[in-house]
């Protein structure tokens, strides 16, 4: 600019003129922003309620994060964080933000299956059944039987069958048309080793709940386990266009397409992994497969390392 101010000096001044102008258009448009009113905290809240009946969880989470930073005692503001990210998948965000409210003042009761669900997602499996067992006959018939549901995946995950199974039973003795408990009946069948028995509980399931994600999650690891990638693929798909926020549902479409020689396709699930969970183990472990998979084996090396440091 020195040169062109000794060579040149009118249009020196002009870009000088130029620059100043520019700079009101953005002193200007600053001041716009700074003179819109703040939302207060309940505002906050009220926008991510909208958010999230919209299916928008990550916008929910940002506006709710915002109604914190305005008053961190908000428990509902709290409580709904826990949620969400028990939506997306991140179990451990999820406990955090629920003993949080607790620790302010919420009743513990109130979000006793809220936490039994944040604690499956990270394999919490005993601490899930220790909790969960305290004010669980104070809950409503309908809830006390989605919590007895939940006590029923940790067990069956931790290969107690028969305890699972009779789980299963009390929750659809409380509610009859308990999704979760004929949920788990069918993942017990699978977990057996009894195929049919699972595909068969699975699509009745899916027949009578046809908007229960979780129950074409079943199915696509059930075709996935069965070897039929393809049809594993379209059930997680399914999953996915009723619950988009979950990162697990992409994360075993991202493996499936994987098989299926569908890099592309795959890549674009590991990014979703990624986003709605950053620096989750499975973003790397998939990104390190799907390397793996096309040859670049350097590459695949270090997406693995990163991994298993994570």
């Amino acid at each position: 600019m020195n040169t062109l101010k000794k060579r040149n000096p009118s249009c020196w001044i002009a870009l000088r003129l130029m620059i100043a102008r520019l700079l009101v258009v953005v002193a200007a448009g600053a001041a716009v922003v700074a003179c819109t009113p703040d939302l207060t905290d309940a505002e906050h809240v009220q926008k991510a309620r909208e958010f999230q009946g919209k299916g928008q969880v990550q916008a929910s989470v940002i506006e709710l994060k915002n109604a914190l930073l305005k008053n961190p005692k908000n428990l509902e503001a709290r409580a709904l964080l826990g949620q969400a990210y028990i939506e997306i998948g991140d179990g451990a965000a999820g406990e955090k933000e629920l003993r949080q409210a607790v620790d302010l003042g919420m009743p513990a009761q109130s979000i006793l299956r809220l936490l039994a669900q944040a604690q499956l997602l990270q394999g919490d499996y005993d601490d899930l059944l220790e909790e969960s067992s305290e004010q669980i006959d104070d809950l409503a018939p309908a809830e006390r039987a989605e919590l007895v549901a939940i006590r029923g995946h940790a067990l069956a995950a931790l290969s107690r069958f028969d305890a699972a199974g009779e789980a299963y039973d009390s929750a659809l003795a409380l509610e009859s048309a308990s999704r979760e408990a004929r949920l788990g009946n069918a993942n017990l069948a699978l977990l057996r080793g009894d195929a049919d028995k699972a595909r068969k509980l699975a699509d009745e399931l899916i027949a009578d709940a046809p908007d229960f994600g979780r129950a074409w999650v079943l199915l696509g690891d059930l075709e996935r386990l069965t070897g039929n990638m393809q049809k594993a693929e379209e059930a997680y798909t399914r999953s996915i266009g009723l619950h988009a926020n979950n990162s697990y549902d992409f994360a075993q479409r991202a493996f499936v397409r994987i098989q299926l020689e569908d890099y592309d396709g795959a890549k674009a699930d590991i990014a979703a992994v990624n986003k709605a969970r950053p620096g989750a183990v499975e973003g790397a472990y998939l990104e390190g497969v799907l390397q793996f998979k096309q040859g670049k084996f350097a590459e695949a090396q270090v997406a693995l390392e990163n991994a298993v440091s994570r």
